[in-house]
């Protein structure tokens, strides 16, 4: 009897070591999905910064130099007009010289 009385006991070991193994795979696999899921979540997040990153710096880029073509045209314009070389340019300076001064006053401002 004592022979088959260890061999029910090591049945039923097994299966509750089975049923606790089956519920440690599952909460295991829950968690590891969960962390997948979180790094694809932060990896779609880093990818779209990026990009917005690099299409703002491309955008800032692109107006910067267009207004560099306005205000090199503005000087020649002004130079032509007022038929003295250099004066559009320097009008031209002073203006942007002026803008810099003033936007300099309203970031001062908000420190």
């Amino acid at each position: 009897m004592t022979t088959e009385m260890q061999d029910t006991e090591k049945s039923q070991e097994k299966e509750t070591s089975g049923v606790v193994g089956m519920v440690l795979e599952g909460v295991l696999a829950a968690i590891r999905g969960w962390f997948d899921a979180a790094r694809a979540s932060v990896e779609q997040a880093i990818t779209d910064t990026v990009m917005r990153a690099a299409r703002q710096a491309f955008v800032f880029f692109l107006a910067l130099l267009g207004i560099a073509f306005l205000l090199f045209g503005l000087a020649k314009t002004l130079s032509f007009l007022f038929r003295t070389p250099g004066i559009g340019e320097m009008i031209v300076g002073f203006i942007v010289l002026a803008m810099a001064f003033i936007l300099s006053l309203f970031t001062r401002g908000r420190k």
